[in-house]
């Protein structure tokens, strides 16, 4: 953006004026700068070199978007910077010329904000962006009570408008269109309803909620022909910045782009396959910058023994949590676990350098205590988002055991980091006898413990039933998404596997209202549709089967 851009866009966003503005918006054949769908209002920024035919393009491209109902106002850079605030009143003007501004607090959401038409299964996608006309907001705002929870009202969501599979899975191809809250998949086991989350999954960094090889997501070959198209996934995004374009998936041709740092296969024999990334049709410099669109947040029954299983799991968890708020914690993590595999292998030689020991300490101190102080600032803003809250779900109390967590919360980093590379030091004789590292953040645990009354003590995860740890895990990721809608700005796009399945109709009608007041997309998977019943009206409801899917009931007022 150009300065004069930036200035406008930190005046429009977040609802500044009254009404929800989305940046570089596609509508029809052009992407305007700023576009408020309520008020079908354009404003656009020009630099001040426009030549004759830059004006006669403008002029073509006004008359365009006149025609088609849309008003459209037009501003030099100097007036945004020189006169930010006549260049506001325009707009101001402009809104309420429309009956749209309203208070800050209490803006419909538009149905241009996620609902659109249609389903598909037969569409192919190559594996970067689709290259189909961009979606058009629909013209008109959806009114208070027509088809939506007034609840979803006040928070914008990182949510999913289309989705396309191509050799992913189960699935051959696959296109799926949705409004922008919830999205329930209900269909026989087996059916693939699962690999579309994890398909969702991917959007954000990393190796998805399965944590899985290139391979293992590629599509088995047709027998017929033995072979079949590299696995991509296509999605367009609602953000808080406008409409985006996100393209992943398989490059078998040693030509990578984008991030591809552990995401090749490492098979043997012919040059690996790497993941690619496009966004917006231009390859991305890393994984990280699908942080900077939105988060995702997801809980599959495979987490339902996280307070019981290894503290392993139980970091990565957090970790995942954390990266939410903290994109460069996934990359500090990975700095910080690749010093100490060196370091672990450098012990087992018969005479380590000790130069190059006090080097991969030196390195292990400064991520380690890094990753921990960012561990203990959210694990503590979590405790605090779970206390006192009057749920249906119980409110854990939360704590950080082991590793080198408090040492970093208590005191200055470089008294951390020298403490911790002392600590390294003079361990590792017992280190190399261990053949690993035996203190650092990768010894931490999270300690959660089921409470009523928000005083931790009561009771370990770890001894609770079934059916309460259930509801422990889902409490956390409740609070770490109320957390992420208030500090990012939007709320994260949910992804829910089998949720309702063993859940009272208390519990259940529970997290309905807790999507529905957070305003967050949840894509939710059932082999029972009945189980959702409360939603019928609320949600988008699919049916997935023998490879397609039918979108059965649509959202109230959807089109």
């Amino acid at each position: 953006m150009t300065d004069a851009e930036k200035r406008l866009w930190s005046k429009l966003r977040r609802v500044q004026l009254g009404a929800r503005f989305r940046r570089q918006q596609p509508i029809g054949p052009y992407i305007v700068d700023f576009y408020c769908a309520a008020a079908r209002l354009v404003v656009e920024v020009d630099g001040g070199q426009h030549s004759e035919m830059q004006r006669a393009y403008d002029s073509r491209r006004d008359g365009w978007l006149r025609d088609e109902g849309y008003s459209v106002l037009r501003f030099w850079n100097n007036e945004v910077l020189a006169n930010t605030d006549g260049v506001l009143t325009e707009v101001t003007l402009a809104l309420e010329a429309a009956g749209v501004r309203e208070d800050a607090d209490r803006i419909p959401l538009p149905l241009g904000e996620g609902q659109v038409e249609g389903v598909s299964s037969s569409t192919s996608m190559p594996p970067s962006v689709p290259s189909r006309p961009p979606l058009t907001p629909p013209p008109n705002p959806l009114p208070q009570g027509e088809g939506r929870s007034v609840l979803s009202r006040p928070a914008a969501a990182f949510a999913v408008r289309r989705l396309e599979l191509t050799a992913f899975r189960s699935w051959r191809r696959a296109r799926l269109e949705t409004p922008a809250r919830c999205v329930v998949l209900t269909g026989p086991n087996g059916a693939g309803k699962t690999n579309l989350l994890e398909a969702l999954s991917l959007l954000a960094p990393g190796r998805g909620l399965r944590r899985a090889r290139m391979a293992d997501l590629q599509r088995r070959g047709d027998p017929a022909t033995g072979s079949e198209a590299n696995w991509a996934v296509s999605a367009w995004l609602d953000t808080p910045e406008g409409l985006r374009r996100v393209g992943t998936g398989r490059d078998s041709t040693g030509d990578s782009t984008g991030d591809s740092k552990g995401a090749s296969d490492g098979d043997s024999g012919a040059a690996p396959a790497r993941r690619i990334l496009r966004i917006d049709g231009v390859p991305a410099r890393g994984q990280g910058e699908l942080s900077d669109l939105g988060a995702v947040v997801w809980l599959t029954p495979e987490m339902d023994g996280l307070f019981t299983g290894p503290a392993g799991e139980r970091r990565r968890f957090l970790d995942r949590l954390v990266a939410g708020f903290l994109p460069r914690h996934a990359t500090r993590l990975a700095a910080y676990e690749k010093a100490m595999r060196e370091r672990n292998r450098l012990l087992r030689s018969p005479r380590p350098d000790p130069a190059w020991l006090d080097a991969l300490e030196a390195a292990m101190a400064e991520r380690g205590v890094a990753v921990a102080a960012a561990r203990a600032d959210f694990t503590a803003r979590l405790a605090a988002a779970c206390a006192g809250r009057v749920s249906a779900f119980p409110a854990p109390a939360l704590a950080l055991e082991g590793g080198e967590g408090p040492m970093a919360a208590e005191g200055p980093a470089l008294e951390a980091e020298e403490a911790l590379k002392e600590r390294l030091r003079a361990s590792r004789s017992a280190d190399a006898e261990a053949g690993r590292a035996l203190a650092g953040p990768h010894r931490v645990d999270l300690a959660v413990h089921f409470t009523a009354s928000g005083r931790a003590g009561e009771m370990p995860a770890a001894a609770c039933s079934t059916g309460e740890q259930k509801a422990l895990l889902i409490a956390l990721v409740l609070a770490a998404a109320r957390l992420l809608a208030v500090e990012r700005g939007a709320a994260p796009m949910l992804l829910l596997d089998e949720v309702a399945a063993h859940l009272d109709r208390h519990r259940r009608a529970a997290l309905f209202h807790e999507i529905e007041e957070l305003g967050a997309q949840a894509w939710m998977t059932g082999t029972d549709a009945g189980l959702f019943d409360a939603l019928l009206g609320r949600a988008c409801f699919v049916a997935v089967a023998d490879g397609a899917l039918q979108v059965a009931r649509m959202p109230d007022g959807a089109p």
